[in-house]
């Protein structure tokens, strides 16, 4: 039950390529906005040191108890919580975590162990789990530490949990592709032409979200986001995505549950491309606070247009009209505080006016993020489609029976570091690392057996971000 990503905001607040195999609809990448800074580390020392004095002196005293010692001596309890203080004390909050949860598994009614783990759930940035422990704690014979340390954190747990939230960001910068020409959606534009070019990008994210106390504090969210890309001499290629997402999640024991309206319009140099809608829903299980699994899925609607490059317009992007749907299931795994990875394997179906357009085929994606103390963060994304189509396209092969096969090759690589980290900024009024500046290098390849539809690029980005909450 551990620090985890809520399921509507996955990423929100990393930028990707605008138009990647049609589907943008990504989990939205942004860390809890909950961490309110500095508020956590001077709690989370009281609550230690005041829960100390439940221990044996020997055992509240010793800093320097190894893991081999528990591993001898798991039956020991004090020497466990004495072990699971001083992991907490020092930042490693996962193991602080594991052993509080073995604890409380022999002993439930130590009220003690589960006030620690309230409050390492919530330094975690898990506060409907710290809620949860906070409840089970409302009617036990507590002391009048232990009482004073539950209001406290009950009043943290609120303030996180506030019924409204809303936080948003803003980018800037520099961006270059190597092959702007070449690759469209599922379409071809300037067949067998390469060029580069480079130009600014600018972008918007916003999220509200609003707590449903009726409905065991689920909560309703709406996010958008705004993405284009202005190259400065194929400016018939510049792209513009709108993204939009309405829904609401909750949790029911260890499930987490999402349902969502979803909708994306795409625009190439002020013409509409695409205009995409439909539904969304992810469910998750934590199977401990590490670790946890879950199934996605997500079917669209999508409208092409026909759009004008120079002195040329397509003819045949309307017939690729139709539906397109995802079902995955992914593993998630916390590998250490500030460390998470991603493992998705899904099916993937398209359907279309023109059949030969219609395909289905594989879907994998992983992903990996850590983050820093200091605020920045890496970001790696790689994903994989193996698609096969349904029919011959007579309009390509004029002789043969050969049915298209693509495999998709996706691969992105961020780094993002706040101004402060930079110019070595410590005041108080400097936003709590809200200006970063973010560096991205992407790959996208395209290898089909019909080789008008090969494609392969490589970019790059800059950008400087503010980012916003309330």
């Amino acid at each position: 039950m551990g620090a985890k990503k809520s399921l509507s905001e996955p990423d929100m607040f990393k930028t990707h390529k605008l138009c990647r195999h049609g589907d943008c609809f990504g989990l939205l990448k942004y860390f809890k906005a909950a961490i309110s800074g500095l508020i956590t580390t001077g709690f989370m020392a009281l609550a230690i040191f005041g829960l100390g004095a439940s221990l044996s002196p020997a055992q509240a005293q010793r800093a320097d108890i190894s893991f081999a010692e528990i591993m001898a001596e798991p039956n020991n309890l004090e020497l466990n919580f004495a072990y699971a203080m001083q992991q907490a004390r020092n930042g490693r909050l996962l193991s602080a975590a594991s052993t509080l949860e073995r604890l409380l598994v022999k002993e439930p009614g130590w009220d003690d162990a589960r006030l620690l783990y309230a409050a390492v759930l919530y330094r975690m940035g898990d506060f409907q789990a710290s809620r949860r422990e906070l409840n089970l704690l409302r009617n036990r014979d507590l002391s009048i530490d232990a009482t004073k340390e539950l209001r406290r954190y009950d009043d943290k747990v609120n303030d996180a949990l506030q019924t409204n939230y809303f936080t948003g960001q803003l980018a800037l910068g520099y961006v270059y592709d190597d092959n702007v020409i070449g690759f469209v959606d599922e379409g071809v534009l300037g067949a067998g032409l390469t060029q580069g070019d480079e130009g600014i990008s600018y972008g918007a994210r916003v999220m509200l979200r609003h707590r449903i106390s009726s409905l065991n504090d689920a909560e309703a969210f709406f996010t958008g986001s705004f993405d284009s890309k202005q190259y400065n001499d194929l400016s018939d290629y510049s792209q513009t995505a709108v993204t939009l997402q309405a829904g609401v999640e909750g949790s029911a024991g260890r499930y987490d549950l999402l349902g969502a309206i979803i909708g994306r319009s795409v625009a190439f140099d002020g013409g509409r491309y695409l205009n995409e809608y439909g539904l969304r829903g992810d469910v998750f299980r934590k199977v401990n606070h590490k670790t946890g699994y879950g199934v996605k899925g997500r079917i669209v609607t999508q409208d092409f247009a026909e759009i004008t490059f120079g002195t040329t317009t397509t003819f045949f992007e309307r017939f690729r009209n139709g539906y397109r749907g995802l079902l995955s299931g992914y593993i998630s795994h916390q590998f250490a505080t500030n460390t998470r990875g991603t493992l998705a394997l899904g099916f993937i179906n398209k359907t279309a006016k023109y059949k030969p357009f219609e395909y289905d085929g594989l879907n994998a994606n992983a992903t990996y993020d850590h983050s820093w103390q200091n605020g920045s963060y890496v970001d790696f994304d790689l994903s994989y489609q193996d698609l096969k189509y349904d029919r011959v396209d007579p309009v390509v092969v004029t002789t043969g029976t050969a049915t298209r096969e693509d495999d998709r090759y996706y691969a992105r690589a961020a780094l993002g570091v706040p101004l402060r980290a930079i110019f070595g900024a410590n005041q108080a009024h400097d936003n709590e690392n809200k200006w970063k500046i973010e560096a991205a290098l992407y790959h996208d390849q395209r290898n089909s057996n019909y080789s008008v539809y090969d494609y392969e690029n490589t970019g790059g980005e800059v950008k400087l971000v503010w980012r916003f909450d309330k």
